[in-house]
């Protein structure tokens, strides 16, 4: 392989097809299980390794692809090598049209997080979150009885089987071999676990050409089928080549394939499930003075209502709009119009809020008692992001709309855009977002920015997530009756 600084094209991975498969996908395993910690995805432990996450999933989309189940030659450490560098310097031609256009950093941007952002963050934290949703029910929608329709068992078969699988992986658990083996054993013998995120390899050929037909240069940034069915049926085995990805399977995986082609749960899980759980969550924080559900109200003979969550400490308040937006696959194509449509729903999200902010100045609700404007802030809440230029939402906010001057301030600095996770990393820690609301406040600088997340460890962690993650240790570990720590 020459050496080359850009690859154009992604020609070398057809030398995979001269290799084992048997090898390729315990080389995945061997190198993923390296870059997981107790905790997640580690990015130290990946650069120390010099490999990335998101190298490794298309390296193992790429060795099924070009695949030949008569070749046993063993994967070299070379080939693995140049199939990395070829992967790690891939430059997608409409990398170059986003240089002509002006639109590099942007685009870059908002393709490489699509790509990269799933994997990191806690793993407990993305557990726990699912874990509420699948098992949420009220008057009007009860997803416990669709996810036991849909899979035959609840979701504490999966979460278990998941964080078992993960614990037995990765570094730093203080386990032994045979420990992990054993606890690996009972985690994959889970029939309904195994129907839900085992898929045979032709099988999954299958559904990555039903996603992108032909088109080479759309699997690299395109989702891979791995993040919903993580385990790989080979001729004689199935393998585990990304055990992190378990993670991933049994939590975003899920909740899509049992709402795709549901509008109506789609939209259920958004007003029903969405508001509730923030409202839940924010609800233990132990700085919240005041906290409210929607607000209904009129002007005139119009219904209204306010944002959905409204969280108060002391003299501030802030407004919480969740909305339950995804990015569409066509992002990953670098599709035009499709980035433009995001821009303008985020646009008309933050409008949503300073509207409410508005009317509550102008006298037309109450919250607890009276807020001065300059101490009330808006969240839009996304269920996921796709990451477009927030200086091209609140440029559309400001040609859209004739605000003043001192408007364009206080939208642009009171008035942020984030994902659910970021209030989540924050919430769960039990510390208020307010702080990150704060500190961007009077820095003109940052308030373009994507990620606004203060970690912290010094005030625990809430009560409700606190005994999740206790009682999910609890049954992994009865799994093989072993005082192991966790």
């Amino acid at each position: 392989m020459e050496n080359e600084l850009v690859y154009k094209d992604l020609s070398y991975m057809e030398v995979l097809r001269n290799y084992s498969f048997d090898s390729k996908m315990l080389a995945c395993q061997k190198y993923a299980s390296r870059i997981m910690d107790i905790s997640e995805v580690s990015m130290s432990l990946a650069y120390r390794e010099n490999i990335m996450p998101w190298e490794l999933e298309s390296f193992t989309m790429f060795a099924i692809l070009y695949n030949d189940d008569t070749s046993t030659e063993p994967l070299t450490s070379d080939v693995f090598a140049n199939a990395i560098t070829v992967l790690r310097n891939y430059w997608h031609h409409q990398l170059t049209i986003a240089e002509q256009n002006g639109t590099y950093s942007e685009d870059f941007f908002m393709i490489s997080a699509i790509q990269q952002f799933p994997v990191q963050g806690l793993i407990l934290q993305k557990l726990f979150r699912y874990a509420y949703i699948f098992d949420f029910e009220n008057e009007r929608v009860s997803f416990k009885q669709v996810f036991r329709d849909t899979f035959s068992t609840e979701y504490k078969s999966f979460d278990k089987a998941a964080f078992a699988v993960y614990v037995s992986s990765c570094n730093g658990t203080g386990i032994s071999e045979s420990q992990r083996s054993r606890l690996m054993q009972i985690a994959l013998s889970d029939k309904n676990v195994m129907n839900a995120l085992q898929i045979d390899k032709e099988v999954y050929l299958e559904k990555l050409r039903e996603t992108y037909k032909e088109t080479i240069t759309d699997y690299y940034y395109g989702l891979k089928v791995q993040y919903l069915w993580p385990i790989i049926g080979g001729k004689e085995y199935n393998y585990i080549p990304l055990p992190y990805l378990m993670i991933n399977a049994v939590t975003e995986s899920l909740l899509q394939r049992i709402t795709m082609g549901n509008k109506a749960l789609r939209n259920s899980f958004g007003k029903e499930v969405l508001e509730k759980y923030l409202y839940d969550i924010y609800s233990e924080v132990s700085t919240v003075t005041w906290i409210s559900p929607e607000i209904e109200y009129k002007i005139g003979r119009d219904d209204k209502r306010s944002s959905d969550v409204l969280v108060a400490e002391n003299d501030f308040c802030v407004f919480y709009d969740t909305k339950a937006l995804s990015p569409n696959l066509k992002i990953r194509k670098f599709d035009r119009d499709e980035i433009g449509k995001n821009v303008k729903l985020y646009s008309e999200a933050v409008v949503e809020i300073y509207v409410q902010v508005k009317n509550y100045c102008n006298g037309y609700y109450s919250l607890d008692k009276t807020y001065e404007k300059k101490n009330i802030f808006g969240v839009v809440v996304l269920w996921d992001d796709s990451y477009v230029s927030r200086k091209a939402v609140y440029d559309n906010v400001f040609l859209c709309q004739d605000y003043s001057d001192v408007e364009k301030e206080y939208i642009h600095s009171h008035i942020k855009i984030v994902s659910l996770r970021q209030i989540e990393h924050m919430v769960l820690q039990n510390t208020s977002f307010l702080i990150s609301l704060k500190q961007q406040v009077n820095n003109p600088e940052e308030w373009d920015y994507m990620n606004y997340v203060k970690a912290t460890t010094e005030n625990g962690i809430i009560p409700c997530y606190e005994k999740y993650v206790g009682d999910l240790k609890a049954r992994v570990k009865n799994m093989t009756d072993s005082q192991y720590t966790i």
